[in-house]
């Protein structure tokens, strides 16, 4: 397959603790992606036009290492914008276009499709934002509220005219201590037996009411990346995350974090501005051994079990 007709882009950062520094990797193409997540040895990428499979084990030239799947292949959709991989190891592949629904590759390499035939709540004209893996819970969020599905069964619906949330339009899912928060344009809102509780920057500390990202991290500690800048969870109530002021201005879009050798817990952020790490910008150095020049925009990021940090970006390469 030609390498120009790869449909993601994407920037590998490894960190070598004898030098000191970064080595970045990066495997150019030309459309936009907008999420990433890891099975085993291979970097599952979602895109405008398919879905990438990355063998971090292959060797060769690129074209070696990639494949390519695409509505012929058993996608439902070529729009993918969400991936999430259940313990089972099936990919579950969330697509914008309206009543495409969620195409789900099982570990045999079986495709099939998850619509509102199969009850998701997907109403006529709406898309599929975000899929979200938790043991054998899958939530499925939607412009039309967030489905949850075990075992192949749908459990539990949830909708602003049936149960109170704050909007239909899901953009971001976590599930935590037994709980579930979604987050919409219009703010955030927690699920649990006891029913519904909402979040807006009017009545809490939220520094906006668009709610893009939602991350765990290993200490516990829920993280939640709106339009303009983060704020944390603490015992089920929002409060501004210190240290943060330079994003404050500035989109997150996903969250990932690190661990270091001695234990600290380093955040990662995508941006509308380029990859952070903390608080510091990472496309920023022309002329050193980092080859990543101006910076771009950045969707998704996945720091994997390796501690290799994956970017997916959008709008223009990545060096």
């Amino acid at each position: 397959m030609n390498r120009f007709a790869l449909l993601i882009i994407l920037v590998f950062i490894g960190a070598l603790p004898a030098m000191g520094a970064d080595t970045w990797e990066a495997f150019l193409t030309q459309r936009d992606a907008f999420d990433v997540a890891r099975d085993g040895r291979y970097i599952w990428l979602t895109t405008a036009g398919g879905v990438l499979r990355w063998d971090t084990e292959g060797t060769g030239s690129d074209a070696d290492r990639y494949e390519v799947f695409l509505p012929q292949d058993g996608l439902g959709a070529v729009k993918v914008v969400s991936v999430a991989v259940d313990r089972h190891h099936s990919k579950w592949f969330a697509h914008s276009a309206p009543d495409a629904g969620v195409s789900v590759l099982d570990s045999a390499g079986n495709w099939s499709i998850v619509s509102s035939f199969d009850g998701l709540g997907l109403a006529p004209g709406k898309g599929v934002n975000v899929v979200h893996a938790s043991g054998d819970s899958i939530w499925i969020g939607t412009g039309s509220g967030a489905t949850l599905f075990e075992d192949g069964e749908r459990r539990i619906l949830l909708t602003e005219d049936d149960d109170g949330i704050l909007s239909d339009n899901i953009f971001a899912i976590e599930t935590f201590d037994g709980e579930v928060w979604l987050g919409t344009e219009r703010g955030l809102s927690r699920f649990d037996l006891h029913g519904v509780r909402n979040y807006t920057s009017q009545t809490d500390s939220l520094p906006n009411n668009q709610i893009n990202a939602l991350a765990v991290d290993p200490s516990g500690k829920l993280w939640v990346g709106t339009a303009k800048g983060i704020g944390w969870i603490v015992d089920n109530e929002v409060v501004p995350a210190e240290g943060f002021a330079s994003l404050e201005q500035l989109n997150i879009r996903d969250i990932s974090f690190e661990v270091d050798s001695l234990g600290e817990i380093i955040p990662w952020f995508a941006t509308n501005n380029g990859p952070y790490r903390k608080t510091t910008r990472l496309a920023q150095q022309v002329n050193s051994g980092d080859p990543i020049g101006a910076p771009e925009e950045t969707n998704a990021i996945l720091v994997d079990s390796t501690g290799a940090v994956w970017f997916a970006n959008g709008d223009r390469w990545l060096f």
